[in-house]
């Protein structure tokens, strides 16, 4: 499915970075590493309206009800996660939830996600777990990326991609 809205990935990656921002201040987070958990246990107002019909993800997404969807999200249960893995995954899923309320919908997420959405997820929840001023404090302490997914409590490889990302060079 195309995109309805044509955006390029700069203007893409600038709109999620500035929602995942919001979402660290409303957190008012000051060191890593970013509680993301507490979004889906205390929402902002601004995504009541889906966090309060939230139950299950397939409350999100109809086409889930499938037989063979049901099953294979049956299956994804008993699979074991890291705390790492799990918070990014959450991250990922926070973005979901932006696009499907009002607000998202509003700002036309539904409109310029669908073409890119697993890409515009991962960049999300990268931002969301390790913000631009959280890695620039971490560095100016002498933090390198040794340190970094431990300290942020992120996927290894997850961390890397982040360290690197030319948008902290820019900074």
């Amino acid at each position: 499915m195309d995109a309805l809205v044509d955006v390029t990935e700069e203007e893409r990656h600038w709109l999620l970075h500035n929602i995942a921002r919001g979402f660290t201040d409303y957190l008012r987070v000051y060191w890593p590493p970013v509680w993301v958990e507490q979004i889906f246990e205390s929402p902002p107002r601004t995504y009541l309206d889906v966090y309060s019909r939230m139950v299950k993800l397939s409350n999100l997404f109809p086409e889930f009800h499938d037989r063979r969807c049901r099953e294979a999200l049956s299956s994804a249960r008993h699979v074991e996660f890291s705390l790492e893995q799990r918070r990014f995954i959450m991250a990922r899923e926070a973005l979901v939830i932006v696009a499907a309320s009002e607000h998202g919908r509003f700002i036309g997420l539904p409109e310029v996600l669908p073409e890119h959405l697993q890409e515009s997820q991962d960049y999300f929840a990268r931002v969301l777990l390790a913000p631009d001023r959280l890695i620039a404090s971490y560095r100016s302490q002498g933090g390198d990326l040794r340190g970094f997914a431990e300290r942020f409590l992120i996927p290894p490889p997850i961390a890397e991609i982040r360290w690197n990302d030319p948008i902290l060079a820019e900074g």
